[in-house]
């Protein structure tokens, strides 16, 4: 799907017509996979228990820490962003203790 910037207020705002924005759909679907990831996915599995994993595990931690640009820890987690935000916050507060929260409504 294409839209022009600024359709519906195109000529209150002074937005050039012309300046193409392209609506991006940020879920899965269909993508299209690399051979080389279409290959990968086709391997046997590898249990999370075998020292296979564990090296294959260490290995991409240290790519991930190179790709992100640190020297500190990186964590993986095997879960949504809003898990990703659940374990921040119940690994920064302490049981019992208050805790402040805001609502956007």
């Amino acid at each position: 799907m294409v839209s022009f910037v600024g359709d519906a207020a195109a000529g209150e705002a002074g937005y050039n017509r012309s300046m193409i924005r392209k609506t991006r759909l940020f879920t899965p679907g269909p993508t299209p996979l690399l051979p080389a990831a279409q290959f990968a996915m086709a391997a046997a599995d590898i249990h999370h228990r075998t020292p296979e994993f564990r090296a294959l595990f260490l290995r991409v931690l240290a790519q991930l820490k190179e790709f992100v640009g640190t020297k500190n820890d990186v964590m993986l987690l095997s879960s949504s962003g809003t898990g990703a935000m659940e374990a921040s916050v119940s690994n920064l507060t302490s049981p019992g203790r208050p805790r402040a929260g805001a609502d956007r409504r």
